[in-house]
């Protein structure tokens, strides 16, 4: 009996530690990251307005190609949004956006094109419907060292 009053708390201890530890796994996963943008910027299925916004990748394993867009306190979420991969040549020591304005003389907000994490060579490009207006050269790689032309990078935070 004495020694299962021993024992007891600290089986508890544990089991406590082994539960608390993969949310902590799980946020070095997601890729968040806070972005502020000076305009407006459409993304697929929405445009939002200029200000800031977390970005981060949905905790399925399963699937590492959707991103969820929140405002920044995360308390309300814009959309959940597919992406496809995308491969640098150069890893990326900031989180950065590339944003495709060649419409921005017709006075339409600059599209989001794809999404970079610092370290990461591995980055993800939004996936647009047919009856949304696209990134024109979408299926071009962006380096971070040579934005394509007509393209621009915007540098973010990453948590």
């Amino acid at each position: 009996m004495r020694m299962l009053r021993i024992l007891a708390p600290a089986f508890g201890a544990l089991l406590l530690g082994v539960t608390c530890n993969p949310v902590a796994e799980a946020d070095a996963f997601n890729k968040k990251t806070v972005v502020t943008f000076d305009q407006d910027v459409e993304i697929p299925g929405w445009t939002l307005p200029a200000g800031s916004y977390v970005f981060k990748l949905t905790r399925s394993i399963s699937d590492l190609n959707t991103v969820q867009v929140f405002d920044q306190s995360e308390t309300h979420l814009y959309a959940t949004l597919q992406t496809a991969s995308e491969e640098t040549l150069v890893t990326p020591e900031r989180a950065y956006f590339t944003l495709d304005d060649r419409d921005n003389a017709e006075g339409l907000p600059p599209i989001l094109q794809s999404w970079f994490y610092p370290g990461d060579n591995r980055g993800w490009t939004f996936l647009y419907p047919k009856n949304q207006r696209r990134p024109s050269e979408y299926h071009t790689p962006v380096t971070a060292s040579q934005p394509q032309r007509g393209s621009r990078e915007v540098f973010a935070r990453a948590d």
